[in-house]
Protein backbone atom coordinates (compact mmCIF):
# COMPACT_ATOMS: atom_id res chain seq x y z
CA UNK A 1 0.00 0.00 0.00
CA UNK A 2 2.89 2.63 0.74
CA UNK A 3 4.22 1.83 -2.78
CA UNK A 4 0.85 3.22 -4.15
CA UNK A 5 0.75 5.56 -1.82
CA UNK A 6 3.84 7.17 -3.52
CA UNK A 7 3.29 6.93 -6.72
CA UNK A 8 -0.07 8.87 -6.43
CA UNK A 9 1.60 11.46 -4.26
CA UNK A 10 4.51 11.96 -7.11
CA UNK A 11 2.08 12.19 -9.66
CA UNK A 12 0.47 14.71 -8.01
CA UNK A 13 3.49 17.06 -7.57
CA UNK A 14 4.16 16.23 -11.33
CA UNK A 15 0.66 17.52 -12.12
CA UNK A 16 1.09 20.68 -9.78
CA UNK A 17 4.31 21.55 -10.02
CA UNK A 18 4.18 21.96 -6.38
CA UNK A 19 6.02 20.33 -2.96
CA UNK A 20 9.53 20.51 -4.46
CA UNK A 21 12.31 23.37 -4.56
CA UNK A 22 12.98 24.29 -7.91
CA UNK A 23 15.97 22.86 -9.70
CA UNK A 24 17.80 23.07 -12.49
CA UNK A 25 16.66 20.23 -15.16
CA UNK A 26 19.09 20.16 -17.88
CA UNK A 27 20.64 16.72 -16.91
CA UNK A 28 22.46 15.47 -20.02
CA UNK A 29 20.62 11.97 -18.89
CA UNK A 30 17.03 13.17 -19.65
CA UNK A 31 15.25 10.96 -22.31
CA UNK A 32 11.66 11.77 -22.92
CA UNK A 33 10.61 8.50 -24.52
CA UNK A 34 11.41 6.36 -20.74
CA UNK A 35 9.13 6.87 -18.02
CA UNK A 36 10.05 9.25 -14.66
CA UNK A 37 10.65 7.14 -11.35
CA UNK A 38 7.45 8.13 -8.85
CA UNK A 39 8.97 7.43 -5.92
CA UNK A 40 11.98 9.21 -5.93
CA UNK A 41 13.67 12.58 -6.51
CA UNK A 42 17.80 12.26 -7.03
CA UNK A 43 19.77 15.40 -6.30
CA UNK A 44 23.62 15.59 -7.73
CA UNK A 45 26.15 17.96 -7.48
CA UNK A 46 22.59 20.76 -6.70
CA UNK A 47 21.00 19.36 -9.84
CA UNK A 48 17.97 17.41 -9.56
CA UNK A 49 19.32 13.81 -11.79
CA UNK A 50 16.95 12.76 -14.38
CA UNK A 51 15.47 9.27 -12.51
CA UNK A 52 13.85 6.66 -14.39
CA UNK A 53 11.35 3.93 -13.30
CA UNK A 54 12.49 0.43 -15.50
CA UNK A 55 9.82 -2.16 -15.09
CA UNK A 56 10.12 -5.50 -16.37
CA UNK A 57 6.94 -7.65 -15.78
CA UNK A 58 7.34 -10.94 -15.18
CA UNK A 59 6.04 -13.60 -18.18
CA UNK A 60 3.22 -15.52 -17.67
CA UNK A 61 -0.26 -17.17 -19.00
CA UNK A 62 -0.21 -20.41 -21.38
CA UNK A 63 1.86 -18.51 -24.23
CA UNK A 64 4.83 -18.32 -22.31
CA UNK A 65 7.73 -20.19 -24.26
CA UNK A 66 9.48 -23.22 -22.60
CA UNK A 67 12.50 -20.85 -21.73
CA UNK A 68 10.39 -18.15 -19.89
CA UNK A 69 8.33 -20.99 -17.83
CA UNK A 70 11.83 -23.13 -16.27
CA UNK A 71 12.76 -19.06 -15.71
CA UNK A 72 9.85 -18.27 -13.73
CA UNK A 73 9.63 -21.66 -12.19
CA UNK A 74 13.33 -21.19 -10.61
CA UNK A 75 13.31 -17.68 -9.67
CA UNK A 76 9.40 -16.38 -9.27
CA UNK A 77 10.45 -16.11 -5.61
CA UNK A 78 12.84 -13.83 -5.89
CA UNK A 79 11.26 -11.28 -8.86
CA UNK A 80 7.44 -11.86 -8.22
CA UNK A 81 4.92 -10.02 -10.34
CA UNK A 82 6.95 -7.73 -11.89
CA UNK A 83 11.09 -6.66 -11.80
CA UNK A 84 11.45 -2.58 -10.67
CA UNK A 85 14.28 -0.65 -10.79
CA UNK A 86 14.83 3.48 -10.66
CA UNK A 87 18.19 4.40 -12.46
CA UNK A 88 19.52 7.99 -12.00
CA UNK A 89 23.15 9.31 -13.43
CA UNK A 90 25.17 12.07 -13.13
CA UNK A 91 28.39 13.69 -13.93
CA UNK A 92 30.72 13.93 -10.93
CA UNK A 93 32.75 17.33 -10.37
CA UNK A 94 35.36 16.19 -7.90
CA UNK A 95 36.61 13.27 -5.97
CA UNK A 96 33.08 13.32 -4.06
CA UNK A 97 29.62 14.96 -4.85
CA UNK A 98 27.09 15.60 -2.14
CA UNK A 99 23.72 13.65 -3.51
CA UNK A 100 20.28 13.86 -1.78
CA UNK A 101 17.39 11.18 -2.21
CA UNK A 102 14.33 12.79 -1.71
CA UNK A 103 10.99 11.03 -1.14
CA UNK A 104 7.62 11.51 -0.60
CA UNK A 105 7.52 9.52 3.12
CA UNK A 106 9.93 9.56 5.61
CA UNK A 107 12.13 6.69 5.36
CA UNK A 108 12.71 3.91 7.71
CA UNK A 109 15.17 1.47 6.79
CA UNK A 110 18.10 2.23 3.97
CA UNK A 111 20.78 0.21 2.79
CA UNK A 112 23.34 1.86 0.69
CA UNK A 113 26.10 -0.07 -1.12
CA UNK A 114 28.34 -1.07 -1.66
CA UNK A 115 29.97 0.82 1.92
CA UNK A 116 32.68 2.58 0.26
CA UNK A 117 31.36 3.96 -2.67
CA UNK A 118 29.78 6.57 -0.24
CA UNK A 119 30.22 8.64 3.38
CA UNK A 120 28.90 11.39 5.43
CA UNK A 121 25.49 9.56 5.22
CA UNK A 122 22.76 11.63 7.09
CA UNK A 123 18.88 11.89 7.43
CA UNK A 124 17.96 7.46 7.53
CA UNK A 125 14.10 8.28 9.00
CA UNK A 126 13.62 11.59 7.37
CA UNK A 127 12.23 12.59 4.04
CA UNK A 128 15.82 13.33 2.07
CA UNK A 129 18.90 10.97 2.89
CA UNK A 130 22.31 12.72 2.07
CA UNK A 131 25.30 11.48 1.86
CA UNK A 132 28.37 12.10 -0.38
CA UNK A 133 29.50 9.81 -3.51
CA UNK A 134 32.84 8.81 -5.24
CA UNK A 135 33.38 9.90 -8.17
CA UNK A 136 33.38 7.08 -11.10
CA UNK A 137 31.13 4.67 -9.01
CA UNK A 138 27.93 3.26 -8.30
CA UNK A 139 24.89 3.11 -5.58
CA UNK A 140 22.72 0.43 -5.12
CA UNK A 141 19.98 1.85 -2.50
CA UNK A 142 17.38 0.12 -0.88
CA UNK A 143 14.65 2.33 1.12
CA UNK A 144 12.02 0.48 3.07
CA UNK A 145 9.39 -1.20 -0.19
CA UNK A 146 10.40 1.20 -2.50
CA UNK A 147 11.80 -0.53 -5.88
CA UNK A 148 16.16 -0.72 -5.73
CA UNK A 149 17.95 2.49 -7.09
CA UNK A 150 21.01 2.76 -8.81
CA UNK A 151 23.13 5.42 -8.80
CA UNK A 152 26.08 6.03 -10.84
CA UNK A 153 28.79 8.65 -11.26
CA UNK A 154 30.22 8.66 -14.32
CA UNK A 155 31.69 11.27 -16.90
CA UNK A 156 30.56 11.74 -19.76
CA UNK A 157 32.21 10.52 -22.96
CA UNK A 158 32.71 13.15 -26.36
CA UNK A 159 32.20 12.57 -29.23
CA UNK A 160 35.79 12.99 -30.91
CA UNK A 161 35.29 11.70 -34.57
CA UNK A 162 33.03 12.72 -37.66
CA UNK A 163 29.69 12.26 -37.53
CA UNK A 164 29.78 11.91 -41.35
CA UNK A 165 32.62 9.43 -41.26
CA UNK A 166 31.10 6.57 -42.80
CA UNK A 167 32.91 4.38 -40.04
CA UNK A 168 30.84 5.63 -37.96
CA UNK A 169 27.48 4.75 -36.65
CA UNK A 170 26.14 7.89 -34.32
CA UNK A 171 23.12 7.60 -32.64
CA UNK A 172 22.05 10.97 -30.80
CA UNK A 173 19.58 12.02 -28.40
CA UNK A 174 15.84 10.37 -28.34
CA UNK A 175 14.53 7.13 -29.26
CA UNK A 176 15.76 4.57 -32.04
CA UNK A 177 14.39 1.09 -33.33
CA UNK A 178 17.94 -0.03 -34.57
CA UNK A 179 17.56 -3.75 -34.82
CA UNK A 180 20.49 -5.35 -35.59
CA UNK A 181 23.41 -3.07 -35.30
CA UNK A 182 26.33 -5.49 -37.77
CA UNK A 183 29.71 -3.85 -37.31
CA UNK A 184 32.27 -4.29 -38.72
CA UNK A 185 36.56 -3.78 -38.62
CA UNK A 186 37.13 -0.12 -37.98
CA UNK A 187 33.86 0.76 -37.08
CA UNK A 188 32.99 3.25 -34.44
CA UNK A 189 29.12 2.78 -32.78
CA UNK A 190 28.80 5.71 -30.54
CA UNK A 191 25.22 6.09 -28.65
CA UNK A 192 25.48 9.81 -27.44
CA UNK A 193 24.18 10.94 -23.64
CA UNK A 194 20.51 11.02 -24.05
CA UNK A 195 19.92 8.04 -26.65
CA UNK A 196 18.32 4.73 -25.88
CA UNK A 197 18.54 2.36 -29.01
CA UNK A 198 16.72 -0.45 -29.29
CA UNK A 199 18.59 -3.15 -30.41
CA UNK A 200 21.70 -5.22 -30.71
CA UNK A 201 25.11 -5.81 -31.93
CA UNK A 202 26.62 -7.87 -33.92
CA UNK A 203 30.26 -8.73 -35.13
CA UNK A 204 32.48 -11.77 -36.73
CA UNK A 205 35.73 -11.47 -37.53
CA UNK A 206 36.77 -7.78 -37.21
CA UNK A 207 38.98 -6.02 -35.22
CA UNK A 208 39.63 -2.70 -33.88
CA UNK A 209 35.90 -1.45 -32.90
CA UNK A 210 34.62 0.47 -30.49
CA UNK A 211 30.89 0.96 -28.78
CA UNK A 212 31.00 3.81 -26.74
CA UNK A 213 29.07 7.01 -25.35
CA UNK A 214 26.68 7.28 -22.23
CA UNK A 215 23.63 6.38 -23.86
CA UNK A 216 21.57 2.85 -23.62
CA UNK A 217 21.41 0.14 -25.55
CA UNK A 218 17.67 -2.02 -24.59
CA UNK A 219 17.10 -5.43 -26.45
CA UNK A 220 13.30 -5.07 -24.44
CA UNK A 221 12.38 -4.87 -28.51
CA UNK A 222 13.76 -7.46 -30.05
CA UNK A 223 13.19 -11.08 -29.77
CA UNK A 224 16.32 -12.19 -27.81
CA UNK A 225 18.16 -10.59 -25.34
CA UNK A 226 21.90 -11.19 -26.54
CA UNK A 227 22.93 -7.30 -26.49
CA UNK A 228 26.53 -7.46 -28.00
CA UNK A 229 27.70 -10.96 -29.37
CA UNK A 230 30.63 -10.87 -31.44
CA UNK A 231 32.86 -13.98 -32.51
CA UNK A 232 36.45 -14.22 -33.68
CA UNK A 233 37.27 -10.65 -32.86
CA UNK A 234 40.32 -8.68 -31.48
CA UNK A 235 40.95 -5.31 -30.61
CA UNK A 236 37.33 -4.72 -29.35
CA UNK A 237 36.61 -1.68 -26.80
CA UNK A 238 32.91 -1.60 -24.92
CA UNK A 239 32.83 2.06 -22.79
CA UNK A 240 30.44 3.87 -20.57
CA UNK A 241 26.95 2.29 -22.25
CA UNK A 242 24.37 1.51 -20.69
CA UNK A 243 22.88 -2.05 -21.64
CA UNK A 244 19.68 -3.94 -20.54
CA UNK A 245 17.81 -6.53 -21.48
CA UNK A 246 13.92 -7.74 -20.34
CA UNK A 247 14.40 -10.70 -22.75
CA UNK A 248 16.27 -14.24 -22.43
CA UNK A 249 19.79 -15.04 -23.31
CA UNK A 250 23.84 -14.07 -22.79
CA UNK A 251 24.02 -10.41 -22.88
CA UNK A 252 27.10 -9.23 -23.73
CA UNK A 253 28.85 -12.49 -25.10
CA UNK A 254 32.68 -12.56 -26.74
CA UNK A 255 33.84 -15.49 -28.23
CA UNK A 256 37.04 -16.93 -29.27
CA UNK A 257 37.95 -13.65 -29.75
CA UNK A 258 41.24 -11.54 -27.85
CA UNK A 259 42.38 -8.14 -26.96
CA UNK A 260 38.89 -7.02 -25.22
CA UNK A 261 38.11 -4.05 -23.43
CA UNK A 262 35.34 -3.06 -21.38
CA UNK A 263 34.80 -0.43 -19.01
CA UNK A 264 32.65 1.57 -17.03
CA UNK A 265 29.48 -0.43 -18.24
CA UNK A 266 26.40 -0.67 -16.68
CA UNK A 267 24.39 -4.24 -17.73
CA UNK A 268 21.17 -4.70 -16.40
CA UNK A 269 19.25 -7.98 -16.70
CA UNK A 270 15.81 -8.93 -16.20
CA UNK A 271 15.26 -11.72 -18.16
CA UNK A 272 15.91 -15.41 -18.53
CA UNK A 273 19.33 -16.41 -18.59
CA UNK A 274 20.33 -12.65 -18.59
CA UNK A 275 24.02 -13.54 -17.91
CA UNK A 276 25.65 -10.38 -17.90
CA UNK A 277 28.97 -10.98 -19.37
CA UNK A 278 29.75 -14.75 -21.10
CA UNK A 279 33.50 -15.62 -22.30
CA UNK A 280 33.55 -18.08 -24.18
CA UNK A 281 37.12 -19.04 -25.21
CA UNK A 282 38.34 -15.70 -24.66
CA UNK A 283 42.07 -14.52 -24.26
CA UNK A 284 43.60 -11.09 -22.82
CA UNK A 285 40.45 -9.70 -21.44
CA UNK A 286 40.04 -6.88 -19.35
CA UNK A 287 36.72 -5.63 -17.24
CA UNK A 288 37.09 -2.48 -15.50
CA UNK A 289 34.47 -0.71 -13.19
CA UNK A 290 31.93 -2.37 -14.34
CA UNK A 291 27.80 -2.50 -12.47
CA UNK A 292 26.18 -6.04 -13.39
CA UNK A 293 22.44 -6.81 -11.66
CA UNK A 294 21.55 -10.23 -13.59
CA UNK A 295 18.97 -12.64 -13.26
CA UNK A 296 21.69 -15.20 -14.06
CA UNK A 297 25.18 -15.14 -13.42
CA UNK A 298 26.86 -11.98 -13.74
CA UNK A 299 30.51 -13.01 -15.14
CA UNK A 300 30.72 -16.34 -16.34
CA UNK A 301 33.81 -17.87 -17.96
CA UNK A 302 33.45 -20.84 -20.36
CA UNK A 303 35.44 -22.81 -23.38
CA UNK A 304 34.48 -24.42 -26.12
CA UNK A 305 36.34 -27.70 -27.24
CA UNK A 306 39.45 -26.05 -29.83
CA UNK A 307 40.18 -23.23 -28.08
CA UNK A 308 40.81 -22.47 -24.01
CA UNK A 309 40.30 -19.03 -21.75
CA UNK A 310 43.39 -17.04 -20.34
CA UNK A 311 44.67 -13.89 -19.18
CA UNK A 312 41.18 -12.54 -17.63
CA UNK A 313 41.54 -9.46 -15.49
CA UNK A 314 38.18 -8.60 -13.62
CA UNK A 315 38.68 -5.11 -11.60
CA UNK A 316 36.99 -2.47 -9.87
CA UNK A 317 33.38 -4.04 -10.66
CA UNK A 318 30.09 -3.93 -8.63
CA UNK A 319 27.64 -7.28 -9.03
CA UNK A 320 24.22 -7.69 -7.67
CA UNK A 321 23.53 -11.65 -7.87
CA UNK A 322 19.55 -10.54 -8.50
CA UNK A 323 18.22 -14.30 -8.67
CA UNK A 324 20.00 -17.86 -9.76
CA UNK A 325 23.77 -15.69 -9.99
CA UNK A 326 26.94 -16.09 -9.30
CA UNK A 327 29.16 -13.29 -8.92
CA UNK A 328 31.53 -14.63 -10.76
CA UNK A 329 31.64 -17.75 -11.94
CA UNK A 330 34.63 -20.04 -13.69
CA UNK A 331 32.90 -22.67 -15.58
CA UNK A 332 30.22 -24.49 -15.82
CA UNK A 333 31.40 -25.36 -19.28
CA UNK A 334 34.82 -25.97 -19.69
CA UNK A 335 35.75 -28.28 -22.69
CA UNK A 336 39.04 -26.86 -23.06
CA UNK A 337 41.47 -25.38 -20.55
CA UNK A 338 40.56 -22.20 -18.31
CA UNK A 339 44.29 -20.57 -17.02
CA UNK A 340 45.42 -17.17 -15.49
CA UNK A 341 42.12 -15.49 -13.97
CA UNK A 342 41.84 -12.38 -12.12
CA UNK A 343 39.09 -11.01 -9.90
CA UNK A 344 40.82 -8.07 -7.77
CA UNK A 345 39.17 -5.27 -5.77
CA UNK A 346 35.30 -6.34 -6.70
CA UNK A 347 32.38 -6.10 -4.69
CA UNK A 348 29.28 -8.79 -5.13
CA UNK A 349 26.07 -7.19 -3.36
CA UNK A 350 23.77 -10.39 -3.38
CA UNK A 351 24.19 -13.81 -4.20
CA UNK A 352 20.86 -15.58 -4.93
CA UNK A 353 19.05 -19.02 -6.14
CA UNK A 354 19.67 -22.57 -7.17
CA UNK A 355 21.96 -24.42 -9.31
CA UNK A 356 22.95 -27.76 -10.01
CA UNK A 357 25.19 -28.23 -7.70
CA UNK A 358 23.02 -26.95 -4.55
CA UNK A 359 23.11 -23.14 -4.68
CA UNK A 360 24.85 -20.29 -6.12
CA UNK A 361 27.99 -18.66 -4.79
CA UNK A 362 29.39 -15.18 -5.14
CA UNK A 363 32.51 -16.70 -6.82
CA UNK A 364 32.58 -20.34 -8.23
CA UNK A 365 34.96 -22.67 -9.87
CA UNK A 366 32.87 -25.07 -11.74
CA UNK A 367 34.97 -27.47 -14.02
CA UNK A 368 32.52 -29.35 -15.87
CA UNK A 369 34.52 -31.07 -18.48
CA UNK A 370 37.87 -31.27 -19.15
CA UNK A 371 39.30 -28.36 -18.24
CA UNK A 372 41.38 -28.01 -16.61
CA UNK A 373 40.93 -24.84 -14.31
CA UNK A 374 44.07 -23.58 -13.36
CA UNK A 375 45.66 -20.42 -11.91
CA UNK A 376 42.49 -18.25 -10.28
CA UNK A 377 43.59 -15.50 -8.17
CA UNK A 378 40.57 -13.67 -6.14
CA UNK A 379 42.41 -10.57 -4.40
CA UNK A 380 40.81 -7.52 -2.07
CA UNK A 381 37.20 -8.05 -2.71
CA UNK A 382 34.29 -7.90 -0.17
CA UNK A 383 30.73 -9.75 -0.32
CA UNK A 384 27.89 -8.78 1.29
CA UNK A 385 25.62 -10.38 3.67
CA UNK A 386 22.83 -10.94 1.10
CA UNK A 387 24.46 -14.63 0.35
CA UNK A 388 22.02 -17.88 0.48
CA UNK A 389 23.36 -20.61 -0.02
CA UNK A 390 27.00 -20.77 -0.28
CA UNK A 391 29.95 -18.46 0.02
CA UNK A 392 31.83 -20.06 -2.50
CA UNK A 393 32.17 -23.12 -4.52
CA UNK A 394 35.07 -25.24 -6.29
CA UNK A 395 34.33 -28.40 -7.86
CA UNK A 396 34.78 -31.07 -10.44
CA UNK A 397 31.65 -32.69 -12.09
CA UNK A 398 31.39 -35.70 -13.47
CA UNK A 399 31.30 -34.15 -17.20
CA UNK A 400 27.77 -34.99 -17.67
CA UNK A 401 26.09 -31.47 -16.58
CA UNK A 402 26.19 -29.38 -19.92
CA UNK A 403 29.10 -30.52 -21.74
CA UNK A 404 29.12 -34.23 -21.44
CA UNK A 405 32.92 -34.64 -21.82
CA UNK A 406 34.92 -36.72 -19.39
CA UNK A 407 36.03 -34.97 -15.59
CA UNK A 408 38.71 -32.50 -15.13
CA UNK A 409 40.73 -30.97 -12.30
CA UNK A 410 41.03 -27.90 -10.56
CA UNK A 411 44.21 -26.79 -9.39
CA UNK A 412 45.46 -23.32 -7.67
CA UNK A 413 42.99 -21.10 -6.46
CA UNK A 414 44.34 -18.02 -4.47
CA UNK A 415 41.91 -16.30 -2.02
CA UNK A 416 43.68 -13.13 -0.94
CA UNK A 417 42.16 -10.26 1.51
CA UNK A 418 38.77 -11.72 0.83
CA UNK A 419 36.03 -11.04 2.74
CA UNK A 420 32.36 -12.63 3.72
CA UNK A 421 30.24 -10.96 5.62
CA UNK A 422 27.91 -13.58 5.86
CA UNK A 423 29.24 -16.73 8.39
CA UNK A 424 26.55 -18.81 8.27
CA UNK A 425 26.98 -20.09 4.72
CA UNK A 426 29.67 -22.64 4.34
CA UNK A 427 32.27 -23.13 1.17
CA UNK A 428 32.20 -26.05 -0.62
CA UNK A 429 35.25 -27.56 -2.14
CA UNK A 430 34.19 -31.29 -3.73
CA UNK A 431 36.52 -33.44 -6.38
CA UNK A 432 35.21 -36.10 -8.83
CA UNK A 433 37.01 -38.68 -8.17
CA UNK A 434 40.90 -39.91 -7.35
CA UNK A 435 42.36 -38.48 -10.97
CA UNK A 436 40.34 -35.46 -11.07
CA UNK A 437 40.45 -33.41 -7.85
CA UNK A 438 40.61 -30.12 -6.56
CA UNK A 439 44.26 -29.23 -5.18
CA UNK A 440 45.99 -25.91 -4.23
CA UNK A 441 43.97 -23.90 -2.64
CA UNK A 442 44.75 -21.04 -0.64
CA UNK A 443 43.01 -18.69 1.83
CA UNK A 444 45.38 -15.68 2.57
CA UNK A 445 44.19 -13.00 5.43
CA UNK A 446 40.78 -13.21 4.56
CA UNK A 447 37.69 -13.46 6.79
CA UNK A 448 34.56 -15.19 7.24
CA UNK A 449 31.55 -13.27 9.19
CA UNK A 450 34.12 -10.37 10.03
CA UNK A 451 36.07 -13.02 11.73
CA UNK A 452 39.59 -14.30 10.84
CA UNK A 453 39.80 -17.19 8.69
CA UNK A 454 43.01 -19.23 9.88
CA UNK A 455 41.97 -22.62 9.30
CA UNK A 456 38.95 -25.17 8.54
CA UNK A 457 37.62 -25.17 11.78
CA UNK A 458 36.97 -21.03 11.62
CA UNK A 459 33.95 -21.35 8.64
CA UNK A 460 31.79 -24.77 7.68
CA UNK A 461 33.97 -26.24 4.73
CA UNK A 462 32.03 -28.90 3.01
CA UNK A 463 34.83 -31.30 1.22
CA UNK A 464 35.44 -34.65 -0.13
CA UNK A 465 38.61 -36.97 -0.16
CA UNK A 466 39.04 -36.00 -3.71
CA UNK A 467 40.49 -32.62 -2.31
CA UNK A 468 44.12 -31.72 -1.52
CA UNK A 469 46.21 -29.11 0.04
CA UNK A 470 43.73 -26.29 1.50
CA UNK A 471 45.86 -23.99 3.06
CA UNK A 472 44.92 -21.16 6.01
CA UNK A 473 47.35 -18.05 5.98
CA UNK A 474 46.81 -15.46 8.27
CA UNK A 475 49.29 -13.13 9.79
CA UNK A 476 51.85 -15.02 8.20
CA UNK A 477 51.12 -18.09 10.10
CA UNK A 478 49.97 -21.02 7.75
CA UNK A 479 47.94 -24.24 8.36
CA UNK A 480 47.96 -26.95 5.39
CA UNK A 481 45.03 -29.63 5.75
CA UNK A 482 45.17 -32.75 3.06
CA UNK A 483 42.50 -34.64 2.41
CA UNK A 484 40.32 -33.47 5.20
Amino acid sequence: MKYHLHILFFTTLMMTGAGLPAQEHDCPYTIDALTPSPHYSVIAEGKECFTELFSVPTPSGPDMSPRDANFVGRVGEYIGDRQDIAIARFVPKGAASPVEIRLADFSENCRIMPEDAVSDIAGIGSETIEFKMAANTYAYVEIDDLPPLLISSEQTVPMTCDRKDPKVKYFGPGKHEAGEIVLESGDILFIDTGAIVYGTVKMAGCSDVTITGNGILDTSHQEKGAAIHFDNCSDISISSILIRSSKGGWMVVPSNSSDIRIKDVKILGFGANNDGIDLVSDSDVRIDRCFIRSTDDCIALKTGKSRGSSDICISDCTFYGFASSDGVIVGYEARSPIDSVFVRNCDVLACRGTSPTGGKSPFSIICDGPGPISNIFFENCRISEDVEFKNLEISVTNGQQYVFMEPGKVDNVVFRNVHWAQGDVPFMIWGHDAEHRVTNVTFENCTMGGKPLKSHKDATVLVNRYTDMINFVYSGKEKTFRRF
